[in-house]
């Protein structure tokens, strides 16, 4: 490469440079997660599992954790592709918000993870309306260490099966807008943590403490075994949901919020790093 573009006029110099750049920056990003900077800096948080709901179509909920735990879209009426809170989170997936045996929803397997005893959950969502227990994220079931996370009557609830008491219900969420919810959670302390949109977080201590085994769940519906359908329907959209096991420290949910508006690069900027970085290497040579 260095050999023929020491022959060539500059423009097409130039060209060579570029495409050299840009064959740079992908050979030293083999083996990473490259996307938006929100999405880098989920990744760089390590999270157990993380879905950035970017499908247009098919059943695969893509998981870029890189650990493997895909989710799947089920039941009637999500829509994938749907606007997100900023351009550069890609899109969303919508529920309906209709409760009945094939309710929309998104599967998510079981993490494998045994008992977690510190955990965050995080993830943006649009509610429509302000109706009761809107699921945001359920473990199947109500054994010991059932995670349910919902919005109900316009606050959020965390409720934890094994607590006492078991429900902590948290900030408003308004209805009609975009919002960052994440849940933080550590049985050393007993203490919740929820953050909206960045804020200075409510805490919650729950008396006795319960670890999460993080079985499979459902995001945006769950399912009643008495009623023998799914209920709790989601009635909005849902975005960029992760689950870690380490509490996330306000700095860190911080620096989430903020990326979430950077704009990607477009092409005429990769193009022109590229080309630097091309023409660097060449110098340096």
């Amino acid at each position: 490469m260095r050999e023929r573009c020491e022959r060539m006029p500059m423009v097409r110099l130039i060209a060579c440079c570029v495409f050299a750049g840009i064959w740079a920056l992908a050979a030293s990003a083999e083996g990473a997660v490259v996307g938006s900077p929100y999405a880098n800096s989920v990744l760089a948080d390590q999270p157990m599992v993380y879905y950035g709901f970017d499908e247009t179509g098919g059943a695969v909920a893509v998981d870029t954790s890189g650990h493997g735990y895909a989710g799947t879209y089920a039941g009637a009426g999500y829509t994938l592709g749907q606007p997100a809170a900023y351009p550069a989170l890609g899109t969303a997936v919508a529920f309906p918000g209709t409760d009945g045996p094939d309710a929309g929803r998104v599967a998510v397997p079981d993490l494998s993870t045994g008992t977690v005893t510190a955990f965050t959950v995080e993830f943006w969502v649009r509610l429509n309306s302000r109706r009761n227990q809107q699921a945001y994220y359920h473990t199947n079931g109500w054994q010991a260490g059932a995670l349910h996370l919902f919005g109900t009557s316009g606050t959020n609830a965390f409720c934890l099966q094994s607590n006492t008491p078991t429900d902590a219900n948290l900030d408003d969420n308004t209805q009609g807008q975009w919002h960052h919810l994440v849940f933080t959670y550590d049985t050393a302390t007993g203490q919740v943590m929820q953050y909206l949109d960045a804020g200075s977080p409510q805490t919650y201590t729950f008396v006795s403490s319960a670890g999460v085994p993080f079985d499979p769940a459902t995001i945006g519906a769950w399912y009643w075994d008495g009623g023998g359908q799914w209920i709790r329907s989601l009635d909005g959209a849902m975005d960029e949901f992760a689950v870690y096991n380490k509490v996330l420290s306000a700095s860190e949910v911080q620096a989430h919020f903020d990326a979430a508006s950077v704009p990607e690069p477009g092409l005429t900027t990769l193009l022109v790093l590229g080309g630097l970085v091309g023409l660097k290497r060449r110098k340096l040579r």
